[in-house]
Order: C-alpha cells, then structure tokens, then sequence
C-alpha cells in the first residue's frame, strides 16, 4: 500500500478511536497528508488530532494555521447550512408542508463535532403530492430551481445571497428505475411508522428510521461506486453513523435488506476495511462471517483515488447512462471484453435512459435510440469541448468501473454470451 494512503489511514484511526490505546503511532509526511485529506473532505475532521499529536510530528505553523483556518471555515459554513435548513422547516411548517431531512446534517451530527463533516447540499425529501408547494417554501425563502442539474424527481434549489443549494426530492431513489430499485421500494423505508425525528444541535429534524436510513446510506454509497467510485469518507459516514446509533439499529433487518440486493459482499468487503484499519465496530457485520483472506488492495486503492475519475472533467455525468442499467440489475456483465463494449456502446432496450423510453416501449426503435444517444453525446462533446471524455476514454473508464463492480459483487456476470 502506498505511504500516503497508510498514512491517511493511520490519521483517521488516531481521529476516530476513542481510546488512546487504540491510535497509531506513525510518523506523517504532513504536507502530503493535509493533501490527501483535502481531496476526500476529511480535513477539518483530523484537525484536532493533528493538533494534539504536533509536538511529535514535523508541523509548521504556517501548515497549522491554514489547518485550522480550514476547520474554521467548514464549520461555520455548516452551521449556517443548518440556520437555513431550520428557516426552510419552519416556512414549510406554516404552510403545511412535510420535509424528511436525510444524509447531511444527519451525518454530521455523528460526528465528534457539528462542522467537521464539509457538505456541499442538504438533501430534502417531499411528498409527492405536495410538488408545487414544497417548492414553493423554498422560492419564498429566496431559493430559485437551478434548471440544468435538475431531474424529474430531484430538484436543485440554489440561494445566491446565502451561498446555499438544496437538493429537493420527490422520491427517495432519485430518477431510477430497474430490478433493484424496485427491491428498495418495496422495503418502503419512509413509510409514516418508519419515520423519526433526532435531536440535532438542540433541534428536533424529521428523518428516516435508524436502520432506514442506513440502508439508505449503502445504497446510496453503491450508486457512486458503480457509476463513478468513491473516497474514504462515506466509509467514516457509516462508522460515525453505526457508532452513535448502533443501540438503534436492527442490524438483522439491515443485513436482510442488503441480501435482497445482492449488496451483502460489497458491505462486508467495505466494512472490512473499516474494521481492520479504522477502528470500526465488529458488531456491524452481525451475524456474518469477516472477510479474513481476501485483498483488499484492490478496493483500497479506488477509494483512495476515488474512482480514479478525472473530476475536471464531470466524470459521472458523462458515464451515468454507462453504468446506470448495471447499476440498477437491468443488465448482466458479458464474459467477454469486447462484447462488453458491445454492451456499452449499444445497451438493450430495457437499458435505455428514460430519454429515450420510446426503444423501451418499441423494441423496432431501438436503431433509432442509439442514433438519438450518439447525437446527444456529439452535441456534448461540442459544448463541453476540451473537459469531454472521448468515446475511448468512456470504453475504459466503463471497463474498469465494470471490474469494480464485479470483483466486489454487484454485478451478475453472464454464463454464457450465446
């Protein structure tokens, strides 16, 4: 394993162990940390223990100073996310309308303090029949819909003069469809009974049940996995989360729901790490066997280069439609390579994005369909031209994201290509 990746690990155990006994002793090459850890939002989280380690360690002032000033800087900036979500939840209250806060001030709130977990959103979950009004709360609060990353079922709010995005929801699995969307629906984890509300910094926040919501969490984890990898903290999230909830959380049930769809050696293999490098508590994994012998190297390796997607270029969005029927159980892995070129270049009919629906209802349509997604991609290239991936790029990229898939368990691979 790399230096930099022992070390990063190494600094997040001393940061998240709470007993002494349990920290690394190691000596950190602390430019390249502050680096690394920069990369994967985990900066302000290390910023005590590196502190509390300073005299051990080659640390500057002037490396200190920007430290802290960084920590400073998250912090203050997600109790302000937090002043705008409680004027969002009590507008939305007056006018009769029901949020379900999830993710971000949740998983903030597990951690050792309020802050350290850096957000870019808030991520809000509404009725759907409440549509019109739920955007409503937000357009009167000064929020305006920010019409090109918006989806059919996630709207994106911005509010300019207080630097804020929201992330509206109408249904918990974005704008997916496919096998495994419909196992999550059917588990109905915001069903009225399911849902709680948790004290947050002295305030009470509507959110999912405690197991809901860390099923939530892995499916959510798996969806960046499989369409463009993912870093280091959203393993943190679910430790901090696990850790302060685990009295809470009906660790069977959760393993049940992550059998169902096919998640299990993925969570194991993910956990594992956890366990073996970051402190993580063993009783997650529940009644299941530790993945002992199995390398690990692999999946370190992605999580610590997240991916290994250029960001500069908009890596998930230009693979979304891809990865997206793998990602959903609408298609299995070919055997061989180049029919799983094949398969990227021209996906079933039962693959297509919802754009093209109509190759869905018309099989005949389907020429059609993939005509309509070259010409689509074409025009992408022309207006994001330089930041684009080529056709090439795209092949390869997939190919690996695809491996990932596949070696971790998420994807069935075909028998047979006859």
């Amino acid at each position: 394993m790399k230096r930099e990746y022992i070390e990063l690990l190494a600094a997040l155990k001393g940061a998240l162990c709470e007993s002494e006994e349990n920290k690394e002793t190691i000596s950190f090459n602390v430019e390249d940390l502050y680096q690394i850890a920069q990369r994967h939002k985990v900066t302000p989280l290390l910023c005590n223990y590196i502190f509390s380690i300073r005299n051990q360690i080659s640390l500057n002032d002037s490396l200190l100073n920007t430290w802290k000033g960084e920590t400073f800087r998250s912090i203050r900036a997600e109790y302000n996310k937090f002043t705008a979500l409680l004027d969002i939840l009590e507008m939305a209250k007056k006018e009769d309308v029901t949020f379900t806060v999830f993710k971000g001030c949740i998983l903030g709130d597990s951690y050792p303090q309020y802050g350290l977990r850096k957000t870019t959103d808030t991520d809000l979950l509404a009725k759907p029949e409440q549509r019109e009004r739920a955007c409503l709360v937000l357009e009167n609060l000064g929020y305006r819909k920010n019409e090109e990353n918006s989806k059919t079922e996630v709207y994106v709010y911005v509010n300019e003069s207080i630097q804020n995005v929201i992330e509206l929801h109408f249904y918990l699995w974005e704008d997916y469809s496919g096998h495994k969307i419909n196992v999550l629906s059917e588990m109905d984890l915001i069903g009225e009974e399911k849902l709680i509300s948790i004290d947050v910094n002295g305030k009470k926040i509507p959110t999912l049940g405690y197991t809901e919501h860390l099923i939530y969490q892995m499916f959510h984890i798996i969806k960046h996995f499989s369409l463009e990898g993912i870093g280091i903290r959203y393993l943190v999230d679910i430790i901090l989360f696990y850790r302060k909830y685990k009295s809470n959380i009906i660790i069977e049930d959760f393993w049940e729901a992550m059998s169902s769809l096919e998640y299990k050696e993925f969570c194991l293999k993910f956990f594992e790490i956890g366990i073996r490098y970051l402190g993580m508590n063993i009783e997650i994994i529940g009644s299941n066997e530790r993945v002992i012998h199995e390398d690990l190297e692999q999946l370190i390796e992605d999580l610590m280069c997240q991916g290994q997607l250029e960001s500069i270029k908009n890596g998930s969005y230009q693979i979304l439609g891809i990865m997206t029927p793998f990602f959903v159980g609408e298609e299995e892995l070919s055997s061989n390579k180049k029919k799983r070129k094949l398969q990227v270049m021209f996906p079933a009919a039962k693959s297509m994005r919802d754009r093209f629906s109509y190759a869905r209802k018309n099989k005949y349509l389907l020429p059609i369909a993939w005509i309509h997604r070259f010409f689509d991609y074409a025009l992408f290239r022309v207006l994001h031209k330089g930041i684009s991936y080529g056709v090439t790029e795209k092949l390869t990229i997939a190919e690996y994201r695809l491996t990932m898939m596949r070696s971790m368990g998420l994807v069935k691979e075909r028998d047979s290509d006859l």
